[in-house]
């Protein structure tokens, strides 16, 4: 299981790599909702992860489960053509973190242990956290 102040230094170096603008955390939908509120710029929200357990009490293995959104204010009467432009901004910063935490495998830093790279999901979000477009990736690790 993950320290939350462990936590919080992960997402502030998402921040670095991605580039977003903000962090904000949160462990389920309507309090990000209230962190949220007049947030401006490409947020990532961190939801606080959950751990699974398998196995018996003597020989345990623990997973994580963790998700991440890159959003940005959803601008109301927009265009099509600007909302894809917002898909596009928040997409540059979740590719940017998924090569680092695919890369980061490779390297002597190891924020995301035992990454299985069969669990990771990236899906387009729309409407998320009451205002918000982007993009979230899920992975267990």
């Amino acid at each position: 299981m993950i320290k939350i102040s462990e936590f919080v230094k992960i997402c502030n170096q998402i921040k670095d790599v991605s580039g977003v603008d903000c962090v904000k955390i949160c462990a389920e939908e309507d309090q990000g909702m209230r962190k949220l509120q007049d947030a401006t710029g490409t947020i990532l929200v961190g939801v606080i992860p959950s751990i699974e357990f398998s196995g018996t009490e003597d020989a345990y293995i623990a997973n994580s489960a963790c998700l991440f959104f890159f959003l940005q204010k959803e601008r109301e009467g927009q265009s099509s053509e600007k909302e894809l432009e917002q898909y596009s901004q928040t997409q540059d910063c979740l590719m940017k973190f998924k090569e680092w935490i695919f890369e980061d495998g490779k390297s002597l830093c190891k924020i995301f242990l035992n990454l299985k790279i069969s669990s990771v999901s990236i899906d387009p979000e729309y409407n998320v956290f009451g205002k918000y477009l982007g993009w979230s990736i899920k992975f267990i690790y």
